[in-house]
């Protein structure tokens, strides 16, 4: 699987995701000229989707069984603001309309919360 992440500054974010290399370079190659300095592409041991996409001070790349192992990981903070992360649940090949731009809201997304651990925790029989 290849990813197209995107870093400019603080901001953070993958402007694509493809399961062939030749697509990732073809979409590569679309993205603006003032936005390609920020932009890398890689590949990553995932070979079928889902992929889960988990943002915490950068992006990592997990399964469904990871992603509930880092839940299950995950304690409950005092402070009820708390964001632990982000995660994005990713089902097929994945470009924003605008080459090279974050449009990572529009995909599946989850902010895990302590609201959100408590939850999971009660659909998983984790107390």
């Amino acid at each position: 699987m290849y990813i197209i992440e995107a870093v400019k500054g603080d901001w953070k974010w993958i402007s694509g995701v493809f399961m062939e290399e030749q697509k990732s370079h073809e979409f590569f190659e679309m993205i603006p000229d003032d936005l390609k300095p920020y932009q890398r592409l890689y590949e990553i041991p995932h070979k079928e989707y889902p992929v889960y996409i988990v943002e915490k001070d950068g992006f990592s790349f997990v399964s469904k069984d990871e992603l509930i192992r880092k839940l299950k990981l995950t304690e409950i903070s005092d402070r009820e603001e708390s964001v632990y992360f982000n995660y994005y649940y990713i089902t097929e090949d994945y470009w924003p309309e605008k080459p090279g731009r974050d449009h990572m809201g529009s995909l599946y997304h989850e902010h895990v919360t302590n609201d959100y651990l408590k939850e999971f925790s009660i659909k998983n029989d984790l107390d």
